[in-house]
């Protein structure tokens, strides 16, 4: 039998939004709240719930109340969204159409009061894009602007930001860096060897600029980096830089001569693999996918699947004693496990009191935390409050005072931010009671016919009958 719609056809949510820049241009919050309000009453609209982010950015949608709002517009709980101008609804041109069109499969239109904008006519919408083609025009042409910018940069050989490569700080060189990139093509041009180059600098204790150990991928981006010859590359050509160059040019080149470095496309698989993400190996390290392409004897080409620890990929080999898990011959011997789970009824239902078990408790932690957030967060209005009578009374110095409120803000915005991701996955996330029926039926359906599952279906079992898996030294060699 079909549900009913029970959703009032005039309802409608009243959205407000200040920022620190923007909070003297649109007055306050109760300001926008009074003409938002006034308009409702006007049409006619009942106001299910006024949505206020004061002190937050329309940059992105990163705005606890305006996120609430959109899952209560997906629930149909009301038919219209009102601001008093559209930027207080989003100031990202990309988000705002997203937005909108993801509200309107809703139902749900979005009004611009001052402007005079209704999405839910073919008028309003017209306006909106209008508006919103100008604006990206606008962007557009800025970031042509910008563009072009950096490409004169380029050519005089200037810095177009970021973060500088290992052995300069912009344009000059950082001496103590810029020895180890000397003893990286000094090492490498003798070796011929990226791993045996990221050893033996590792072995010396030299470390990278954010304190690690060195790999074979960074070893092989800094000898391809024509920066250390002078250089500075741009939108695929090379600029004579004006920075100092910390390689000879003919150390370089021999560098490239020697370097062969392959992008390795046989990392990435186009089969699905049922167990990557569960199987982890016994060294710490994650398994990821890898293949080999074979060769028949008739010229046919077939690739062998993989999973492969990434210390093993990354680093030297003898960091890891794993070697490549042949995917057909792991996800057999799993799937064969799990057949013969099938046949232990008891072992199934101790899976099944122990899962609700843990399910039940996962929500305990996030309510005693909200309860924690909510009673601190009323301790800061408190505070707020006070600071806030004391500077009407003039009874303290007032830059202080107004730090100090910031500061309390601040720190009350980040509390309603989680106590709101919290009351979220309380709504969007409901705890089911796991079933032994179901347990047994997807073991029976690997039982009766696990050579023609197909790989999707092989994962989907996977996901839910197994938490994770380690792979040892005896599997691993085998």
């Amino acid at each position: 039998m079909p549900t009913k719609d029970i959703t009032l056809v005039n309802n409608c949510a009243i959205y407000c939004r200040t920022s620190v820049e923007t909070e003297i241009e649109y007055s306050s919050i109760d300001s926008q709240k009074e003409r938002l309000e006034a308009y409702a009453k006007s049409q006619g609209w009942r106001i299910h719930n006024s949505y206020v982010d004061d002190g937050y950015s329309g940059g992105d949608t990163n705005r606890p109340q305006f996120q609430q709002m959109l899952m209560d517009a997906r629930l149909k709980k009301f038919q219209h969204i009102i601001v008093y101008k559209l930027d207080r609804f989003s100031r990202s041109i990309k988000d705002f159409h997203t937005l909108t069109d993801d509200l309107e499969k809703s139902g749900v239109s979005v009004v611009s009061v001052s402007q005079h904008i209704d999405t839910s006519n073919p008028m309003g919408r017209l306006l909106r894009n209008v508006l919103l083609d100008f604006a990206q025009f606008e962007r557009e042409m800025t970031a042509e602007r910008t563009k072009d910018k950096m490409y004169d940069r380029a050519v005089k050989g200037m810095w177009n930001g970021g973060t500088p490569p290992l052995g300069y700080n912009c344009i000059d060189a950082d001496s103590d860096e810029a020895q180890i990139i000397k003893l990286i093509f000094s090492i490498f041009n003798e070796t011929n060897s990226l791993a045996i180059t990221a050893q033996q600098l590792n072995d010396l204790e030299y470390r990278n600029r954010k304190g690690n150990i060195f790999y074979k991928t960074l070893i092989a981006n800094i000898i391809s980096n024509s920066v250390y010859i002078g250089k500075r590359p741009y939108g695929g050509k090379e600029y004579d830089g004006q920075h100092q160059a910390i390689i000879d040019e003919k150390v370089f080149h021999l560098a490239q001569s020697k370097c062969r470095v392959k992008v390795r496309a046989n990392t990435v698989t186009d089969r699905l693999m049922p167990l990557l993400g569960l199987i982890k190996c016994s060294c710490g390290g994650f398994m990821t996918t890898h293949y080999t392409q074979k060769t028949r004897k008739g010229g046919n080409k077939y690739n062998i699947y993989a999973y492969r620890c990434t210390k093993n990929t990354h680093k030297k080999k003898d960091v890891c004693n794993i070697q490549s898990l042949n995917a057909d011959k792991l996800e057999n011997a799993v799937f064969s496990f799990l057949v013969e789970l099938a046949q232990d009824d008891e072992y199934i239902n101790r899976i099944v009191v122990q899962s609700n078990e843990d399910q039940s408790k996962c929500h305990k932690p996030l309510i005693d935390k909200k309860r924690r957030m909510e009673k601190k967060k009323g301790k800061i209005t408190e505070q707020i409050n006070n600071l806030i009578t004391a500077l009407s009374e003039g009874k303290t110095i007032v830059p202080l005072i107004e730090e100090k409120i910031r500061s309390l803000e601040s720190e009350k915005k980040n509390l309603i931010t989680q106590i709101t991701e919290i009351n979220q996955s309380f709504e969007t996330v409901s705890i089911e009671k796991m079933d032994a029926d179901i347990i047994r039926n997807c073991l029976r359906i690997i039982n009766k016919s696990p050579e023609k599952l197909i790989l999707s279906e092989k994962k989907e079992l996977a996901q839910l009958l197994i938490k994770e898996m380690a792979v040892h030294q005896r599997w691993g060699n085998s």
